[in-house]
């Protein structure tokens, strides 16, 4: 089953099109220890100082999520302090805040792939925050649903001196996308099948293997009580 869904996507015209076009190509000289790029995909809004809060749930409903980013520099694997970190979501039911009318159990048009317009002023899900001395930024927030061949994963985006440093996503843990998916109101999202990591494009072609992060409980047997995720952002600063 999981093969013949994989071998569907591979031949849907628009997924083709997002990852030949769209994936970022590595210069040759890019640090072995940088993290890997990827698309900022259709439905990144650029907020900068409008948002910069450390809650970013708003009104959504989830299992709550503790989201921590270390930024470091790729080349010293010293802490960067003072970058500016975007990150983005889609809430339980697949929604991206500023489309709401866009339905997430269809794709967007081939046409619109690199960044589709926004529909509307909602901004949930949606946060920035400048590193401290350690590179650190914590996001308070909900654990991310899914949408139409995709899998379940975070946006974010780092800048250093206003300067695009770094765009990539999370594809967060298949193990804990289980468990999530049985708890309300994600167990209500009944009308699209969530896709493993292994079946999403994206992951396949910019090495989602190495952008999965550290997930853990709050508390051990209770997963409605919410987790928190870690993860470092080996960036290129020059």
């Amino acid at each position: 089953m999981q093969n013949a869904k994989v071998l569907a996507l591979l031949e849907d015209p628009a997924l083709q099109e997002l990852t030949s076009t769209v994936s970022p190509v590595l210069p040759d000289d890019w640090p072995a220890g940088a993290t890997p790029k990827t698309t900022e995909g259709p439905y990144y809004l650029s907020f900068g100082q409008s948002l910069l809060r450390s809650d970013i749930t708003e009104d959504r409903k989830g299992v709550p999520l503790t989201l921590r980013y270390t930024v470091v520099d790729a080349v010293t694997q010293a802490p960067v302090k003072g970058a500016r970190v975007d990150t983005w979501h889609c809430d339980a039911f697949g929604y991206y805040s500023g489309y709401l009318s866009h339905d997430p159990d269809t794709f967007p048009g081939s046409e619109a792939l690199s960044h589709i317009e926004p529909s509307d002023e909602s901004r949930f899900l949606r946060g920035s925050q400048y590193t401290d001395e350690s590179g650190g930024v914590e996001f308070g927030t909900v654990y991310p649903g899914w949408y139409h061949n995709r899998d379940v994963h975070i946006h974010m985006k780092v800048y250093v001196d206003d300067r695009e440093v770094y765009v990539g996503q999370l594809h967060m843990p298949d193990d804990v996308n289980d468990i999530v998916g049985t708890l309300p109101p994600y167990d209500g999202h009944i009308t699209l099948e969530r896709l493993a990591n292994d079946e999403d494009l994206l992951y396949q072609s910019d090495n989602g293997q190495d952008l999965v992060p550290d997930v853990r409980p709050v508390s051990e047997g209770n997963p409605e009580i919410g987790f928190i995720a870690a993860f470092t952002l080996a960036v290129v600063t020059s």
